[in-house]
């Protein structure tokens, strides 16, 4: 948008028509890059807006029209013209209010940093109701630009005269609690959360006309520190307000001061900024190393939706690319290995040709006559159908179940029943590098199974294709609910969610908000099963990231999901189990009787083809937990403690910080005693960057990959075949990066049969499970397996990526719901609230009520 200047103005100070409807855009509309023209304080909240959380609706009128009208602020014979244009610039955006008391205040260039934050500097007007009023209020605003106040601000931090003010107007919440919370401790002590509340508004509180109930929140423990003669919050609403300090500044990568409001017993996030106190620098920086290498790279989104954290990047991503090598070498792949690397701070990924060394396409003669002569590529071939005619991945499924899996377990629960805490500050360093050693070592196991789930499924498609006539859904179908790993913790909490309708009180205490602490008081067998689940289930990071809280550190996340179950209509557990099998058999049926067509051979080729299919269908949700979820949680707690005694050494400011170092750098900082307060803040600074200048879907240019290359051995070429095969069915990353035609009928692909009407919940990640109801359509970028004990609560899902076989229409079909995946932007198009119908069989969703 360009910036418009007093020439905009007419020689009878009309605003041109189509400039001023430019000048107002709604709240929702505006993300953390559109700082420049709608100021700090508007470009925070639109980016909370479109990461699920509860802000009030409003309006932004933007910097452009401040400096529309600028140059007539000061001239009183001009002022009646200005406020008619802005009449007319507003009525239209306000209509949507009608007579609700409206809050205005400023929103300016650098107001709510970083660096600077303008604290109480620039006006805000409450109550304020009416067109009048409002406009009164909004010219209140533009003169606090050009205060007193702010000019001595200025010019003290050193950052030049100019003003520039958008402003900020929003429903007003009528509050019966109000104040501010942060995130992390602003004094520096701890990594606790503060949480100041007066009853009301929380102006008076703002303004520090009268003194606040203070609460101080470790972990999910609040501790009152100064209390009223009149109480505000209960201990769960302050730790209510303190998760919510704590998802803004996961939200925004750096520690945050908010303004809070509860309406009733709805919580509401008013305003989010930097704790400058933390951080005198903050202004973002770009990484060291933002080039692009030579290839072609692709976004990988469905399993990196954010940035990574700086420790997990550094011993992760090479451990990847280490474990697809392995498993291409393993299986005679026509490739040395799958890429995955930061690009600009995102993750990308490439297939990295035999040698190493990228070349054009060759053209089908001279690839056959490659296959022929280059020895590499003779070897991988003589690999491909060695792996064929031994069966080794056959032998890998028949591994996992027999022992490697157990083994992975055995091994996984010794490294967590070990008291850290007891261990000296060697033996803790010796630990968090054997965890990670753990990790490299799972990888590898990691694709080996996941080649033995794909591999027998490829081959038991490629055969029903060619003999029967089927397309992949059909035999999807034949296998479809026997992935019990998908199920398992949804199942566990209906379990738990018996214990709590069979006791009233504790199901009063549930239903009525009460934190886990008092829950487990109420009753013996909910503290036995509450701490059983947590136990089974909880030390599983949520996505792949060790920086995030597992399960296990976040029992109120279990507790919603718990209320979720609870409220649910109730249904029979095996309903979904019996239809699947139902289902399966007829299939089944079918297939058997078009290879008796065929002849008896063809019968038994399709019985064992399915029977092989059938073992390895499970593999890839079960492996997914125990070779990956776990042992990563296992990372995560001993970096932790690591942090903890760093704090203690004086090295870093709060524990989590940690997360903040690459594995060799903490090693290095650890062993040497110094300070790493530094290093953190610039990563902080970095990441600030990097979620602003999120990177393209792809670099360089795609090459064109054969569907067949033509001269090989039919083991190779089944081979060749299968991982083409396995990545579309995985990934999915052509579809996943569709954009769609028409925003109110997306299309994508069939995941799960089955249509649906309901309501959208957007869920971009974990911070925003507590948004969805029982009933609601999931709209998510992709799932992870630990989110699987959402599914009995929704009532359909729609995914940006994935394909057919990801995790995400895995679980659907798991749990008879229809699903649509990679359809590309439903994450971008579709809003809480809007009413759609999601259409399994046609792979599409239709906006039947859009919400406003």
């Amino acid at each position: 948008m360009m910036t418009h200047t007093p020439t905009d103005v007419r020689s009878d100070s009309t605003v041109l028509p189509q400039r001023a409807a430019d000048w107002c855009r709604p709240l929702s509309s505006v993300q953390l890059a559109d700082a420049s023209i709608a100021g700090g304080k508007a470009a925070a909240l639109g980016s909370a807006i479109a990461e699920g959380l509860r802000v009030p609706p409003g309006i932004v009128l933007t910097v452009d029209a401040y400096d529309g009208w600028a140059s007539e602020l000061d001239d009183e014979g001009r002022l009646a013209e200005v406020r008619a244009s802005l009449r007319e610039t507003l009525s239209p955006a306000l209509a949507d209010f009608g007579a609700e008391l409206l809050a205005v205040r400023s929103s300016a260039i650098g107001e709510d940093g970083a660096a600077d934050s303008f604290a109480g500097a620039f006006s805000t007007m409450l109550s304020v109701r009416g067109m009048e009023a409002v406009v009164d209020a909004v010219l209140a605003c533009w003169a606090s630009a050009r205060n007193a106040r702010v000019s001595s601000y200025r010019e003290t931090r050193g950052i030049g005269t100019g003003a520039r003010m958008a402003v900020l107007i929003q429903r007003q919440v009528p509050a019966r609690a109000a104040g501010v919370a942060f995130s992390s401790d602003p004094a520096g002590a701890s990594d606790a959360t503060i949480v100041n509340a007066v009853a009301s508004l929380g102006q008076a509180l703002v303004d520090g006309s009268v003194t606040p109930e203070a609460w101080r929140v470790e972990a999910v423990t609040p501790t009152l520190v100064t209390g009223l003669a009149e109480p505000v919050l209960t201990p769960t609403q302050a730790r209510e307000v303190a998760a919510l300090a704590r998802t803004a500044a996961d939200l925004f990568q750096t520690p945050q001061d908010i303004e809070w409001a509860y309406e009733d017993d709805v919580l509401w996030l008013l305003q989010s900024r930097p704790i400058t106190t933390l951080d005198s620098d903050g202004i973002p920086e770009p990484p060291p190393d933002t080039s692009v290498p030579a290839g072609f790279w692709e976004r990988n989104d469905t399993y990196y939706p954010h940035p990574l954290s700086p420790l997990f990047r550094s011993f992760f991503l090479g451990g990847l690319t280490a474990a697809y090598e392995r498993f291409f070498a393993e299986c005679g792949a026509l490739a040395q290995s799958a890429e995955s690397r930061e690009i600009g701070g995102w993750v990308y990924m490439r297939v990295v040709p035999l040698g190493g060394r990228d070349v054009p396409p060759l053209p089908s003669w001279l690839m056959w006559l490659a296959c022929h002569t280059v020895p590499q590529i003779r070897r991988r071939i003589a690999d491909a159908v060695r792996a064929r005619r031994t069966d080794r991945f056959g032998h890998y499924a028949r591994q996992w179940s027999n022992h490697v899996r157990q083994d992975l377990v055995t091994r996984t629960e010794t490294f967590r029943q070990t008291d850290l805490t007891a261990l000296s500050d060697e033996a803790v360093a010796a630990h968090l590098d054997e965890t990670v050693a753990f990790v490299r070592e799972t990888l590898a196991v990691h694709f080996l199974v996941v080649g033995a789930h794909f591999f027998a499924l490829a081959e038991f498609a490629f055969w029903c294709r060619d003999e029967l006539g089927w397309d992949e859904g059909k035999c999807i179908e034949t296998v479809a609910g026997l992935s019990s790993a998908s199920t398992a913790p949804s199942r566990a909490l209906s379990d738990l969610a018996m214990r709590v309708l069979a006791d009233p009180d504790v199901e009063a205490g549930l239903l009525a908000n009460a934190d886990v602490d008092e829950l487990r008081a109420r009753s013996a067998s909910f503290r036995e099963g509450f701490d059983a689940y947590l136990a089974e289930f909880g030390h599983r990071v949520l996505r792949y990231e060790v920086a995030e809280p597992t399960l296990a550190e976040r029992p109120e996340l279990v507790l919603r999901w718990l209320r979720l179950e609870v409220q649910r209509t109730p249904q029979s557990s095996g309903a979904v189990p019996s239809q699947l099998a139902d289902r399966r058999a007829d299939r089944v049926a079918e297939g058997e009787a078009l290879a008796a067509r065929r002849g008896e051979e063809a019968v038994a080729t399709f019985r064992r083809l399915l029977e092989r299919a059938r073992q390895a269908y499970p593999l890839r949700e079960d492996n997914e937990v125990v070779t990956l979820s776990a042992p990563l949680a296992l990372v995560r707690y001993g970096a932790l403690e690591l942090g903890r005694r760093m704090v203690a050494k004086r090295q870093l400011r709060v524990a989590t910080d940690v997360f903040q170092l690459e594995l060799r750098e903490l090693e290095s900082v650890w062993s040497s005693g110094t300070p790493a307060q530094s290093l953190v803040r610039s990563r902080r600074r970095q990441a600030a960057w990097v979620r602003a200048h999120p990177g393209p879907r792809s670099y360089g240019r795609e090459p064109k990959l054969p569907a067949r290359v033509a001269g090989l051995p039919p083991e190779a070429d089944f081979v060749f075949r299968a991982n083409l095969w396995m990545r579309e069915h995985g990934f999915a990353p052509n579809e996943s990066a569709r954009m769609q035609a028409d925003a109110r009928r997306l299309t994508g692909l069939a995941a799960s049969l089955g249509s649906y009407v309901g309501r959208v919940c957007v869920v971009r990640d974990e911070t925003q499970f507590h948004k969805l109801r029982p009933g609601d359509v999931l709209v998510s970028p992709i799932t992870a397996p630990v989110w699987s004990v959402l599914f009995p609560s929704v009532g359909a899902l729609v995914t940006d990526t994935g394909g057919v076989l990801s995790h995400s229409a895995i679980i659907a079909r798991e749990y008879g719901i229809p699903a649509v995946v990679a359809t590309g932007q439903a994450t971008l198009l579709l809003r809480d609230g809007d009413l759609v119908l999601v259409d399994g069989d046609a792979a599409c969703v239709v906006v039947l009520d859009a919400s406003q």
